[in-house]
């Protein structure tokens, strides 16, 4: 077992045995000391191109895969994709069912399943039992329990409640049953097929910050292709412990400090037509390389799209939090919005291939699938 100790310099040191997970190669038993002063993120690495080299990811972010969700009796893939939906204890559950359109989505777009970290594991109401871990079969979901990660104190009382939430993301390096993994944050959508990541050397993730352009600022971990391995899992937990420089930006700084600092391996970013921010769709994400002679359409929806907005009202079925006075008249502007009816649909139809009784078990999925009611079409 590897440990990640800091040196008298300021710098880090990562001591163990050698060892070897799967798909992945460790570093020697003693790691060269790498100073963390005037260290600086690396984003200079973009992927250009898909398996093979078929599918530029600057340009179009992956061919979408036509294939459905694998039978859930077939052998369980060496891919598959990871999520979280947690609700506190005694709030009604919301979290899971809002990622029920990441689900839909990846079942019409990718052959490989989605792991849900997840602490709802059956929903019940006086009209009858609901066991979502065998219902969200039918999504070509693998539900697993979502774990508490060790935290330090002094990181705890750093971070914000969201971002403790987040942090618990560390645990898919466990999942070693599969030899790729990708991490999707679940307050995002999927537009197109991305199941040629999974042929990309590890670690990946999208380009945070304004970075609609392509330029990163920063690391982020919406998107993020690994290989898991346990002594990676026991050292990042170490790093963790041993550094607080990482609470200003939660998981997203500590993963990309950890790679860079104590494996000598910077993580990459995607391309911005692969995964992009929400907040970027306004303007696009300028990429030069598409320039068609007769059209100025606007051809540059990522493939991944990450929140809606800085407050992700359109990518969630909280009716109450898109409705916004525009005009002096109470509108919901997710519909104006270039996802808004996207995330929508996928959203119902999820719940209409569950065949779950939402009246049920939470009214106001019933009432956001509800055309006339989410249009505002008057019933007279």
């Amino acid at each position: 077992e590897f440990d990640v100790v800091p040196d008298e310099d300021g710098g880090w040191q990562l001591r163990g045995p050698s060892s070897k997970a799967r798909g992945s190669t460790s570093p020697s038993p003693l790691v060269p000391r790498l100073d963390a002063r005037g260290s600086t993120f690396a984003f200079d690495q973009m992927v250009d191109s898909g398996p093979d080299g078929a599918e530029d990811s600057w340009q179009n972010g992956g061919a979408a895969s036509s294939t459905s969700g694998a039978s859930a009796s077939m052998p369980r893939p060496e891919f598959a994709f990871v999520s979280m939906a947690y609700d506190a204890p005694g709030e009604p559950v919301h979290y899971l069912w809002r990622s029920l359109a990441l689900a839909r989505a990846l079942q019409r777009l990718s052959r490989y399943p989605l792991v849900l970290l997840t602490n709802s594991t059956s929903s019940s109401t006086d009209g009858g039992g609901l066991t979502d871990a065998l219902l969200l079969e039918r999504l070509n979901v693998r539900v697993l329990p979502v774990l508490e990660v060790p935290l330090a104190r002094e990181a705890r009382e750093q971070l914000k409640l969201e971002w403790r939430i987040a942090y618990w993301k560390l645990q898919m390096w466990r999942l070693t049953e599969y030899r790729r993994l990708i991490w999707l944050d679940s307050d995002s959508i999927l537009y197109r097929g991305v199941d040629w990541i999974f042929q990309q050397p590890p670690v990946l993730g999208l380009a945070s910050g304004e970075s609609c352009g392509g330029s990163a600022t920063t690391w982020g971990s919406g998107l993020m292709l690994i290989e898991p391995n346990t002594d990676i899992y026991d050292q990042l937990l170490n790093f963790a412990r041993n550094s607080l420089d990482w609470t200003d930006r939660g998981d997203q700084k500590l993963i990309s400090e950890y790679f860079k600092l104590v494996r000598a391996a910077p993580p990459r970013v995607v391309g911005p037509l692969a995964a992009a921010s929400g907040t970027c769709l306004a303007s696009g994400v300028n990429v030069s390389s598409l320039n068609y002679d007769r059209s100025t359409g606007p051809w540059m929806m990522p493939a991944f799209v990450h929140r809606s907005s800085d407050t992700n009202e359109c990518f969630d079925y909280d009716v109450g939090s898109q409705l916004k006075e525009v005009q002096g008249k109470l509108t919901n502007v997710c519909q104006f919005h270039l996802l808004g009816t996207y995330w929508r649909d996928t959203f119902c139809e999820a719940m209409r291939l569950l065949h779950a009784h939402v009246d049920l078990l939470d009214p106001s999925v019933a009432d956001f699938c509800d055309d006339r009611d989410w249009f505002g079409i008057d019933s007279r």
